[in-house]
């Protein structure tokens, strides 16, 4: 598991592809388990409203899109690894989305009162992650699929926009 936890970090950092990590369907499984849990961790901690379903969601999304872009150009074998490489950077992303989510739940920004210097950093934090996680999705899927990285990057994005979408169309705007 440690060697498989190296391959996460390393695609994170953006030094390794999906093909680094086995080919297999019970480490994907695994890894999706273990994204599955560090998300019901995030939206338990976080008091996040609908939390669950939301949850819920982001895992059909995962399951779907991936394999339905894999079939669409003709790479489904690399599926297991795929999967396992989205679900396994996700956990880690999930557990670092943590830290400026603690720290924004502790100290709310009041209504009428500018943010403190914390406050700010803590949001230009979380924008930082989100942006370095669109970055790997995008790599992941730019290898997976044999894209460029820009339409890999695009294909995140346009990944990001639809759950974002849906998210507020099935559950609203969270308070």
């Amino acid at each position: 598991m440690t060697s498989t936890l190296a391959v996460l970090l390393d695609l994170c950092l953006l030094r390794r592809g999906p093909w680094d990590l086995a080919s297999s369907p019970r480490l994907a499984r695994d890894l999706v388990l273990i994204g599955l849990g560090a998300d019901l961790l995030y939206v338990t901690l976080l008091d996040v409203p609908d939390g669950v379903p939301r949850v819920g969601l982001g895992l059909v999304l995962l399951l779907v899109i991936p394999s339905a872009l894999l079939r669409w150009r003709g790479r489904s074998p690399r599926y297991p690894q795929t999967l396992a490489a989205l679900a396994g950077t996700g956990a880690l992303f999930s557990l670092l989305f943590l830290l400026p989510g603690l720290w924004m739940d502790a100290h709310p920004v009041q209504p009428g009162v500018a943010p403190a210097s914390t406050q700010v950093l803590a949001g230009w934090a979380f924008l930082s992650l989100l942006c370095w996680r669109l970055l790997v999705i995008g790599r992941i899927l730019g290898q997976a699929l044999d894209l460029p990285r820009v339409a890999g990057l695009g294909l995140a994005l346009a990944w990001f926009l639809l759950e974002l979408q849906l998210d507020r169309w099935l559950f609203g705007v969270p308070a």
